[in-house]
């Protein structure tokens, strides 16, 4: 299936807590992500799954031999004060969350959404499970 529509490119925002992130998608072959300057993760991407729906688009990059951990993007549409939000969240190979950051796009915010033509498989529902425990 080709979800090149839905490929994330850059995306720079002040997080809700204040935070300067940084994320990087280059062509689908390599990842990075900086909170405050600082280097949090980086790798190349050996696999990819694509969530699309109409209001929200979600990009799991599964773990790599130098980065152990699930990194989830997820963006949100505009909400009613034409921002749209965008979650970074990093967890372990069991799902457990390492790392949350949020933050809303704003006009300094390069766009997310682009075309490509680059093949990614729909996530399977044990990743989706795995990325999304049901409460106890």
């Amino acid at each position: 299936m080709n979800l090149g529509d839905s490929v994330i490119d850059v995306v720079k925002c002040e997080s809700t807590k204040g935070e300067k992130l940084w994320v990087a998608l280059n062509n689908l072959k390599t990842f990075t992500y900086m909170k405050n300057d600082v280097n949090v993760a980086d790798q190349t991407i050996d696999n990819a799954y694509l969530q699309a729906y109409a209001t929200e688009a979600t990009l799991f990059l599964p773990p790599t031999e130098n980065n152990q951990l699930w990194t989830i993007i997820k963006e949100r549409a505009v909400d009613k004060t034409s921002i749209s939000q965008v979650t970074i969240d990093l967890r372990n190979k069991k799902g457990k969350l390492i790392s949350h950051a949020a933050c809303k796009r704003n006009d300094e915010t390069f766009s997310l959404l682009m075309g490509s033509s680059f093949d990614i498989k729909e996530p399977t529902d044990k990743i989706l499970e795995l990325m999304d425990p049901p409460t106890p």
